[in-house]
């Protein structure tokens, strides 16, 4: 037993539901799987809950620690991975709304400013849009690597806020990345996972790119 704003409350089991929290991730306890939520709930206002797409941004839909840059600091080193708008669109034109979720943990270790930030993400969703994609937001965790917020992948702060904010099902939902931890952070949040590039994992399905990761995204969905 916990306690949570002076309700008691059981852990709940690992079968998460359809749910929005009513609190705040920062007051949430932990538990084994990141966070003890406040019980997965249905929509209140009665509408219905959508299923969505979570992507990593580096590696995922731009290069990183390329020939053509380490670091992307600035709009113009942000350089698509081939094939990223392309399958960004193909998910569009499915139906499904697309979001973006990247640890940014440069913001608070000083290398890049929050406002350059928004600007490259500015640029990224220009780039997407280009080929008929839509990104509805790019969700981003600004502290340093060791703050021990609950935003940073592995943890599920990022997918759990835009759950709430933008009506979505988690658990029919499907979180994409190129590192572990991106899978990990889908897995707390109860989403289905996609690991993009080579080597062991843990998520549901691999593939070596995203826009070859686009057809089984859609069977996934289904």
């Amino acid at each position: 037993m916990v306690q949570l704003n002076n309700t008691m409350r059981k852990l709940p089991e690992i079968d998460p539901g359809v749910f929005l929290r009513k609190k705040p991730i920062s007051i949430l306890n932990r538990t084994r799987y990141g966070y003890l939520y406040d019980r997965y709930q249905f929509n209140e206002r009665g509408s219905t809950l959508k299923k969505a797409i979570f992507l990593d941004r580096d590696g995922v839909l731009n290069e990183v620690l390329s020939d053509r840059g380490k670091f992307v600091n600035k709009p113009e080193q942000l350089y698509l991975l081939e094939g990223a708008a392309e399958a960004v669109a193909e998910l569009t034109k499915a139906g499904y709304e697309i979001f973006v979720v990247t640890n940014q943990g440069g913001v608070g270790l000083g290398f890049l400013k929050e406002r350059e930030l928004k600007r490259i993400h500015e640029r990224l969703q220009e780039l997407v849009s280009v080929k008929g994609g839509h990104i509805k937001e790019v969700a981003y965790c600004p502290h340093k690597p060791k703050a021990g917020c609950e935003c940073r992948k592995p943890n599920a702060g990022m997918l759990v806020d835009l759950a709430e904010r933008h009506n979505l099902d988690l658990t029919k939902s499907i979180m994409a990345g190129d590192h572990e931890r991106d899978i990990e952070a889908g897995k707390k949040a109860g989403c289905k996972t996609v690991f993009i590039g080579s080597g062991p994992t843990s998520a549901d399905i691999q593939a070596s790119s995203l826009f070859e990761a686009v057809e089984d995204i859609l069977n996934m969905l289904k």
